[in-house]
Order: C-alpha cells, then sequence, then structure tokens
C-alpha cells in the first residue's frame, strides 16, 4: 500500500530520512509501526485517487 509522510521522520529499517509529502510503499504492519510512535501519526494511507498526477512534458 502506498503512504504519504504526515510528518519528517527518521526511519530507521529503511535507512532513510522520510520528507513530509513523501510517497512510498508500506506493508500494513510498518504503517502500524509509524503510527504507534509516541509523537503521533506520521503517514496516511492514500489511494490511487489521491496521489499527486505527474504532469506530462
Amino acid at each position: 500500500m502506498n503512504v504519504i509522510t504526515l510528518t519528517e521522520f527518521r526511519d530507521i529499517k529503511a535507512k532513510k530520512i522520510r520528507k513530509t509529502g513523501e510517497i512510498f510503499s508500506a506493508t500494513p504492519e510498518r504503517v502500524e509501526e509509524f503510527n504507534s510512535t509516541r509523537y503521533g501519526q506520521l503517514v496516511k494511507i492514500i489511494t490511487d485517487a489521491e496521489k499527486p498526477q505527474k504532469s506530462a512534458k
């Protein structure tokens, strides 16, 4: 499933800094992990309709 980052955070397992607005794939278990931290909800599940459209050049 695709998720969008709501707040910048350090993804320790992926060894990345997730910037606000970044879209990436995560398993349901990982989403639960992200959102069960003491910092609150870090990611939001998005559907295909919510994905930003890339402009054609």
